[in-house]
């Protein structure tokens, strides 16, 4: 029953989720920085300076901005012109959002 699923999800040619995980996570140099991650959550727990916890964050969250540009690049492939549009519209600013919302968080404002 499930290797019928199975068949059924993966369709003529396509790769297997095993091909695509690979892909993702080793598909290019760029993604050595996910050491960051665990490095910024370190970090945070345990009361680094504030600058070096920033600087561990900012370097973790650019491959996974670049994670998330190419999940929806794939999704778009099957969802078509509009929703794709859609997709690059909402998700493409995610990292400048994060930021805006810790920096609000941190009570922090510009002066205009």
């Amino acid at each position: 029953f499930t290797r019928r699923i199975v068949n059924f999800m993966k369709g003529e040619g396509e790769p297997s989720w095993a091909t695509s995980f690979k892909f993702f996570i080793l598909g290019t140099w760029f993604n050595i920085l996910f050491i960051f991650i665990p490095l910024s959550f370190i970090s945070h727990n345990m009361n680094w300076d504030s600058g070096l916890v920033f600087l561990f964050s900012f370097m973790a969250i650019m491959p996974l901005a670049n994670l998330l540009g190419e999940a929806t690049d794939q999704l778009s492939v099957k969802l078509g012109e509009t929703m794709s549009g859609l997709l690059n519209a909402s998700f493409g600013n995610a990292v400048e959002i994060i930021v805006g919302v810790a920096a609000l968080l941190d009570g922090l404002s510009i002066a205009l």
